[in-house]
């Protein structure tokens, strides 16, 4: 064992982490919360190979070292620790209830620590020097399949739906649970791969993660202008229906209140909206305090509904929109569509605007 070896044998790994490392620090499209996160799950990443390492080294040896079971115990505890920082990255919830995250990979820390006198996860062969799994030896890979669950459920619940966010979240899903179950097939074999295999798939949730923040508004978190001109590229001929929203009074609020307190009405009304619509149903954000949404294979009657829970949403707040919507029809553009939602849209504001100066 070397400085030199190991390099040499975790050379696409020291790669990965090195560029995640600049990357992390260089975006700016990253809250200062989850780069801290990254910066951890990286650290971690890179304690866990070489602590692999060393380990595998001493296995090879003829003689028992006690650092071998010490080092074991920090493989067993670090990928569930990973995985759970990861969870508290993409869940949206409130602190005390990320730190319950963490109770899992808390009993699986302790347990494997306490298997090097109990023998409970795994111990040794001091003789022959060869591990062996203890009465609990697969509580560590349990632990990371539930993990791996939730990282993946809560994917798919913020997502969009759409071929672009599923994909990259059946590669974690699909290549996620074979990491797991792996190792348990090819203990030895598969442990050089381990680290890297964890590396590829954090890069992925990397690029993931950028991917998202390209696509959304900064300020409300709805989908931003250019990812609603990209859809209606894409899916031109799925699209059945558009609905304009506008607020009302913005610029009053603006004056009256100040920028903050426009941007909190324009929050708020995102968050109407997004709790209105259901799958097959994309909200943007398109201009200032004007949003879009594009209705996808979905009947007029799903449309009313849909303006419907907009308004019951809305009028909730202390705040007022125009709605306007139009279904599309064969033969019609789609831009003549939108022109038409938006016309809807713009006749009821005008509506608005009149019963309030009468």
């Amino acid at each position: 064992m070397s400085v030199q070896d190991f390099f040499y044998s975790n050379w696409a790994l020291v790669l990965i982490l090195t560029s995640m490392f600049i990357m992390t620090v260089t975006t700016v499209h990253l809250s200062k919360r989850i780069v801290i996160r990254l910066f951890l799950i990286i650290m971690l990443l890179a304690a866990l190979s070489v602590a692999s390492y060393i380990e595998v080294g001493l296995g090879n040896g003829s003689t028992w070292n006690e650092w071998r079971a010490i080092l074991t115990a920090f493989k067993y505890t670090t990928p569930s620790l990973i995985l759970a920082i990861t969870t508290t990255i993409i869940m949206n919830a409130k602190i005390h209830i990320k730190a319950m995250l963490f109770i899992p990979a808390a009993i699986n820390g302790v347990l494997s620590f306490v298997s090097i006198p109990t023998h409970i996860v795994f111990f040794f062969d001091k003789e022959a020097n060869a591990f062996h799994r203890g009465a609990l030896g697969y509580i560590p890979f349990i632990v990371c399949g539930i993990y791996t669950f939730f990282v993946v459920f809560f994917l798919i619940k913020q997502s969009t739906k759409t071929l672009e966010d599923i994909l990259p979240i059946s590669f974690l899903a699909i290549a996620s649970t074979a990491s797991i179950i792996l190792p348990l097939i090819w203990l030895f074999e598969f442990e050089r791969w381990f680290c890297v295999s964890i590396a590829i798939l954090l890069f992925t949730y990397y690029v993931y993660i950028m991917q998202q923040q390209t696509k959304k508004d900064a300020l409300t978190g709805l989908l931003n202008r250019q990812s609603y001109y990209s859809d209606l590229e894409k899916s031109e001929h799925d699209i059945t229906a558009v609905v304009s929203l506008d607020m009302n009074g913005l610029k009053t609020t603006n004056d009256r209140y100040g920028h903050d307190a426009g941007d909190k009405a324009l929050t708020t009304l995102a968050n109407c909206f997004r709790q209105a619509a259901h799958t097959g149903q994309r909200v943007y954000r398109v201009g200032g305090d004007e949003f879009m949404i594009l209705c996808i294979r979905e009947d007029k009657k799903n449309v009313e509904e849909l303006v419907e829970r907009i308004r019951a949403n809305v009028g909730k707040t202390y705040y007022t929109c125009s709605v306007g919507f139009c279904m599309c029809e064969k033969g019609v553009p789609i831009e003549e569509t939108i022109r038409i939602s938006d016309e809807r849209m713009y006749a009821e504001k005008a509506e608005y605007y009149r019963l309030l100066n009468k």
